[in-house]
């Protein structure tokens, strides 16, 4: 029988358990997609809208995630409840600032096919 990760790189008291687990894993693939078309803006070089959007969805990460940390007491999942919810701003923000310097719509993205 294979050894556990936890108990191999650390004590089993660290393990946080699986839903901490997988938000976090949520939290790395919706980087890698953000990622994506952050690469695109900044081959375009336009930064200053893609700053302005970054500072703001820090802003709401911080206050999302003191406020549901203050008052459920959630911890790791709710640091990652806060990055999911701030970064869904730049899931949005960023192939917006794409499509807008490839001279696409956006509207016709969001319509159901």
């Amino acid at each position: 029988m294979e050894p556990d990760f936890c108990s191999i790189v650390g004590r089993e008291e660290y393990y946080a358990g699986l839903i901490p687990t997988l938000l976090v894993v949520l939290v790395v693939i919706q980087f890698v997609l953000i990622r994506n078309d952050a690469n695109f803006i900044d081959l375009t070089l336009r930064l200053r809208r893609k700053v302005l959007l970054g500072f703001f969805v820090s802003y709401a990460f911080n206050r999302f995630s003191c406020c549901i940390d203050g008052l459920f007491q959630l911890g790791i999942v709710g640091l990652c409840f806060g990055l999911i919810v701030g970064r869904s701003i730049l899931s949005v923000g960023y192939p917006f600032l794409v499509g807008r310097f490839l001279g696409l719509h956006f509207r016709p993205k969001l319509k159901v096919q």
